[in-house]
């Protein structure tokens, strides 16, 4: 991308934000962006894009690339890399949304789930990774301690005694 658009990243500093990913996935070319007019550009990347769209940093980046520096040796090809980055990244962030519903949808079917979610701090999907970490306690007929040591891993116990000589330790118990 700094090969064929320099000034991409000084208008959108993340080049991940939406209207930057449909930007690059329509067209990265700074000699095909400068040919537009202004609203010809912008109206473009309305067409394909969802959301609020930051017109204001569209134009300004139709600016950038009728001033750009960049090379325009190979530029099709790479832009067409980048394009397909940007449905792979798009791809990604559907499958973790669905993973986090999923783990969100586990961790409200356990009995744990709602005593370590009304602590401060934890997440759905930190409570995941516990009830993962250390196992689901429920239907025991043991009184189960879940203690987390001074860097914050957290250690299941099913003695308070080994709890006694841990006096740096944050207790609290899951039945």
């Amino acid at each position: 991308m700094d090969g064929i658009f320099p000034e991409f990243t000084q208008v959108f500093k993340d080049p991940c934000g939406l209207t930057a990913l449909s930007v690059l996935s329509i067209c990265s070319i700074p000699g095909i962006i400068a040919q537009m007019m202004g609203e010809e550009f912008v109206n473009v990347i309305r067409a394909k894009h969802q959301g609020h769209l930051m017109r204001k940093k569209l134009r300004a980046l139709h600016y950038a690339a009728q001033v750009s520096i960049g090379i325009e040796a190979g530029a099709w090809s790479v832009s067409s890399e980048i394009s397909f980055l940007v449905e792979k990244l798009r791809l990604i962030k559907r499958q973790v949304r669905n993973i986090d519903e999923t783990l969100a949808r586990l961790v409200d079917e356990t009995e744990e789930g709602k005593y370590l979610l009304s602590i401060i701090g934890l997440n759905y999907t930190s409570v995941a990774g516990l009830l993962a970490e250390l196992g689901a306690c429920s239907g025991a007929n043991r009184q189960t301690v879940v203690y987390f040591t001074p860097k914050g891993r957290p250690v299941c116990s099913e003695s308070l005694a080994v709890l006694v000589r841990k006096t740096q330790c944050k207790v609290f118990c899951v039945n």
